[in-house]
């Protein structure tokens, strides 16, 4: 399995969850082991409600290497009243082959503005698209993210082929609904793309 090599500043992917389900409720840990060890950490809450300061907030924790050289950055945060937002999202083009792939889909939350805090729900780097035909679904490194009620879920994307050209760039809003499913379609130079977001709580 060909693995992408990590340079400073890049952002690493999370995949998953492996449950259908996000919620903390209980509690939550986030354990981070990287490069043999080198970087180790964890963030844990042991019980619910923390801190209400905590909640709808940015947060962030610095891990430094073992010699203290580099450090990893993980931004994160802590939703106290939020729903599931699961994502589909499918490829419309005029070609019957598959086209390789690459790109950023990026899904973040009214509730919280800051850069930096988005999932990257699609992040390839050109030597690693994936391949992918009319009418097929682009396979995400994760498919449900959690939205605050009554804030809106956007997604950023822009996606290209094996040439550098354009398929489309641009993006959606969707405002957090219980109990719905949602679609919207954008498209650009080289296709198009059906978003799908079906809300359920968390």
């Amino acid at each position: 399995m060909n693995r992408p090599a990590i340079q400073p500043r890049d952002e690493l992917i999370l995949r998953g969850p492996d449950k259908e389900s996000i919620s903390s409720e209980g509690r939550l840990k986030i354990e981070v082991d990287l490069f043999c060890g080198d970087y180790k950490s964890s963030i844990c809450y042991k019980w619910f409600p923390v801190d209400k300061e905590l909640h709808n907030s940015p947060l962030e924790k610095r891990i430094l290497s073992k010699d203290g050289s580099g450090e990893i950055l993980v931004l994160y945060a802590l939703f106290n009243n939020a729903m599931e937002a699961h994502l589909e999202i499918e490829l419309l083009t005029s070609d019957e082959s598959a086209i390789n792939v690459h790109g950023v889909v990026a899904a973040s939350s009214s509730a919280i503005l800051q850069p930096g805090y988005s999932s990257m729900v699609f992040m390839k780097k050109p030597s690693y698209g994936m391949n992918v035909r009319h009418k097929e679904r682009i396979p995400l490194s994760r498919s449900v993210v959690a939205v605050p009620y009554e804030s809106t879920l956007f997604l950023d994307f822009h996606l290209l082929d094996d040439d550098e050209n354009d398929i489309v760039e641009g993006f959606f809003e969707f405002l957090a609904t219980p109990g719905s499913e949602t679609e919207q379609r954008f498209k650009g130079a080289k296709g198009e793309i059906v978003a799908t977001v079906t809300w359920m709580g968390a």
